[in-house]
């Protein structure tokens, strides 16, 4: 298999995916065990097998009857041992939004990403459960009735989501912050400030990050930070930007201001970064 390149942009393609499955290993021209990333979701139903799957750096164990939810955007890579056996379904956002009001969407606490992959344990029983409605979605002959298997499926995920605690979004009120992090993914490469995005909110900075501090556990200019450090590991492990572009394409006028705040976060210049990789 071939790698798959690293492109800056994701897919304007698979931006727009619809509701597909596959088996794992049965579709892909490209090599998934180097770091890659898409325009859509992923949602991978590792059935039986072993191995290891990374998330933006975060590395986890893959153990039977387990769901990986990858968002569109996040770097991942799959080491899978040879009797792994499983499928996943891809689908974007935009699939999603013909479907979904807003409101409806945003309360898919599975769907977001907030720096912790999304994962779940299950029994044989449930797991199997999920493994038949998403057959359903190869069987469908037409778009409406993928979506309406999908949407089982999602349904089922925030239930789990809730009952397992694992993630940290599930509480009242984190609406704020799933608004705050739309505007950060909007915004991200040319806002650096909190007020810039408390603003958008119609709050002051001081409730800003009073919000995001309850739910998150860090600031607003840390959740910034860390918005903008992700991307800028990502692009200087697995692309061949030259640090200087990579600077200026997030936001950053002065290349060595950027250095200053790489190594600030990293203990690393980008430069060191990139090569300890």
């Amino acid at each position: 298999m071939k790698a798959i390149p690293f492109h800056k942009h994701l897919s304007k393609q698979e931006l727009k995916e619809d509701a597909r499955f596959y088996l794992l290993k049965s579709s892909n021209d490209y090599d998934t065990s180097l770091p890659h990333r898409h325009g859509y979701f992923e949602i991978f139903f590792f059935e039986k097998g072993s191995g290891s799957h990374t998330i933006d750096f975060a590395e986890t164990e893959i153990h039977n009857c387990s769901i990986h939810v990858v968002a569109p955007g996040q770097v991942h890579q799959l080491k899978l041992e040879p009797n792994t056996k499983g499928s996943f379904i891809t689908f974007s956002e935009f699939f999603l939004r013909k479907h979904l009001t807003p409101s409806v969407f945003d309360s898919i606490t599975s769907l977001q990403s907030f720096g912790t992959p999304s994962i779940l344990q299950l029994d044989e029983t449930t797991f199997l459960e999920y493994k038949n409605i998403a057959q359903q979605i190869e069987e469908s002959g037409t778009t409406s009735l993928s979506f309406a298997w999908l949407n089982v499926i999602l349904n089922k995920l925030e239930i789990d989501f809730n009952q397992t605690l694992q993630n940290p979004m599930v509480s009242e009120g984190y609406e704020e912050v799933i608004h705050f992090k739309h505007l950060l993914e909007c915004h991200f490469t040319i806002e650096h400030a909190p007020t810039f995005y408390s603003t958008k909110m119609a709050i002051t900075e001081k409730t800003l990050n009073q919000k995001i501090k309850k739910r998150m556990g860090i600031t607003a200019t840390e959740a910034i930070s860390a918005r903008v450090l992700l991307e800028a590991k990502r692009l200087l492990l697995h692309s061949n930007l030259s640090i200087k572009a990579i600077a200026y394409d997030l936001g950053f006028n002065d290349p060595a201001y950027f250095s200053r705040f790489i190594k600030k976060h990293t203990t690393m210049s980008p430069k060191e970064l990139r090569l300890a990789k």
